[in-house]
């Protein structure tokens, strides 16, 4: 599944990211509405392939389908075809962005795939990403090991492989 083909540069991912970035608080400024982004949670170069855009695609149907329970969803942009991964953006006017997030960190713990996901709301107040732990939850695991995936990912603590395979064990559970 993480062949080397279809390995990203980090210049590559670092423009993406940027563009995701202009995208968002485009989307601010038009709509002054708390904003959703939704990228997969993969470590590495290899940000795209059939089977993660298939798994990409089941869960955004899954969670917008959730999130637009007693939601309104005014506009969304869906990009499956990026060689740095598929992303969703969707701007969201009926709850506060804590709500919303609080609803999608909810979906991130009790769902088998929601793990491999990143789903970021941005405050329209604030333009920054709302965090989990400034609601009280604890931030997210590594795959591999118990510690925080932020100080194991800035620290290099295991082999791409080591991570890769564990990400395929977890698709392949669903």
């Amino acid at each position: 599944m993480f062949s080397n083909e279809g390995s990203q540069s980090l210049k590559v991912i670092l423009a993406r990211r940027e563009a995701r970035s202009i995208l968002i608080n485009h989307l601010v400024d038009q709509y002054s509405a708390p904003v959703i982004s939704i990228k997969l949670n993969i470590p590495g170069t290899i940000k795209s392939n059939p089977l993660l855009i298939e798994l990409f695609d089941t869960t955004i149907a899954t969670l917008t389908t959730m999130l637009k329970t007693n939601v309104n969803i005014i506009d969304e942009y869906y990009q499956r075809d990026l060689s740095t991964g598929p992303e969703y953006h969707g701007v969201i006017c009926s709850l506060s962005p804590k709500e919303i997030k609080k609803r999608t960190i909810h979906f991130e713990d009790t769902t088998r795939f929601g793990r491999l996901f990143d789903v970021d709301v941005i405050d329209p107040m604030t333009y920054r990403s709302i965090s989990r732990t400034e609601l009280g939850y604890a931030l997210r695991k590594c795959y591999i090991c118990d510690q925080p995936a932020k100080v194991c990912a800035r620290a290099q603590s295991h082999p791409m492989k080591a991570l890769y395979k564990q990400i395929e064990k977890l698709i392949k559970e669903m």
